[in-house]
C-alpha cells in the first residue's frame, strides 16, 4: 500500500453514556486489521477523562483535550475574537502533529480555518432544514425524523458524510446512505439503527478519503469521486423507499 497521510482521526464531543454511539472503536478496529493504525497521530476530545481518552490510551495513540472553548452569541454566531481563539486552537494541533486530514464525529462547536477538502464530518440525517441546522443535533434529529415519519411526510432517514467549510450548512456532501424507518417502534430504536449503519460505512468512507479514492477537486470547484457505490454528492429524497440497510 502507498504511503498514507497523517490523520487526526476523531474529535469527539462525548460524555460517558455516549460511548455506545461512538464510531471510534470500529474505526480503530478496522485500522488495526488493515495495519494502518500508525496513520492516526492524535485523538482529541472535549473531555479530559472520558471514554475517548480511554480508547486512545488502549490503542497507544496520543490524546489531547480541547476544553474551555469560546461560547457563541445568543443567535448562534461567534465574535471575531472567539473565531480567532478557536482557529488558533485547531491549527495548533494540526501543525503540532503534522496532520494531513481531520476527521470529525459528534463535534458541535464551530470549525474554522481547517482545509475544507481535508476535513470530514459525519452526522445522522440529511443536511437540509428542518433536519439539520445549528440547534438540530444528536437525538433532536432522530426525534424530528421519527415524528415526520409518523405523520406520513417521509419514508426513510440517512447518514451523511461531508466536507467541512467555515460556514454552517455550506458543505459538499461526500456520501449519504439511506436507512429505513419502517420497523422502528420509537426514537431510541431509530437512533440505534442509524448508529449501526454509521459504523458500517464511516470507516470505509474515511479510508477512501485518506487514500484519494474520494477527493474534492478545487480546480473545478466541484467534488470528484471514482467509486460507483453509495449515493454520492447529492441529498437523498426521504420520501422515497430504499431499504438499503436491510441489504448490509
Amino acid at each position: 500500500m502507498k504511503e498514507l497521510p497523517n490523520v487526526w482521526l476523531f474529535w469527539t464531543w462525548e460524555k460517558e453514556y455516549w460511548k455506545w454511539w461512538s464510531g471510534i472503536e470500529k474505526i480503530l478496529e478496522a485500522f488495526w486489521l488493515l495495519e494502518i493504525k500508525d496513520t492516526v497521530k492524535v485523538i482529541v476530545s472535549n473531555n479530559w477523562n472520558g471514554w475517548v481518552k480511554q480508547k486512545a490510551y488502549e490503542n497507544w495513540i496520543p490524546f489531547k483535550a480541547m476544553t474551555k472553548l469560546p461560547n457563541s452569541e445568543s443567535d448562534g454566531t461567534y465574535s471575531e475574537l472567539a473565531k480567532e481563539q478557536m482557529a488558533n486552537r485547531y491549527l495548533w494541533i494540526v501543525q503540532d502533529y503534522n496532520l494531513d486530514y481531520v476527521f470529525l464525529s459528534g463535534w458541535f462547536v464551530y470549525v474554522i480555518w481547517l482545509e475544507p477538502n481535508k476535513t470530514v464530518n459525519i452526522h445522522p440525517g440529511p443536511t437540509h432544514e428542518p433536519y439539520w441546522w445549528k440547534w438540530m443535533y444528536w437525538i433532536k434529529v432522530h426525534e424530528k425524523i421519527f415524528q415526520d415519519y409518523i405523520d406520513w411526510k417521509i419514508n426513510q432517514t440517512c447518514i451523511t458524510m461531508h466536507y467541512v467549510t467555515d460556514k454552517y450548512d455550506d458543505w459538499p456532501i461526500i456520501a449519504q446512505v439511506p436507512v429505513s424507518i419502517s420497523w422502528c417502534k420509537n426514537v431510541k430504536e431509530l437512533q440505534n439503527r442509524v448508529n449501526e449503519i454509521e459504523k458500517i460505512f464511516q470507516w470505509k468512507i474515511t479510508l477512501m478519503v485518506m487514500t484519494w479514492e474520494i477527493f474534492w477537486s478545487w480546480i473545478k470547484w466541484e467534488p470528484v469521486v471514482f467509486p460507483n457505490d453509495f449515493i454520492w454528492w447529492k441529498e437523498i429524497d426521504l420520501t422515497e423507499w430504499i431499504p438499503y440497510d436491510k441489504k448490509t
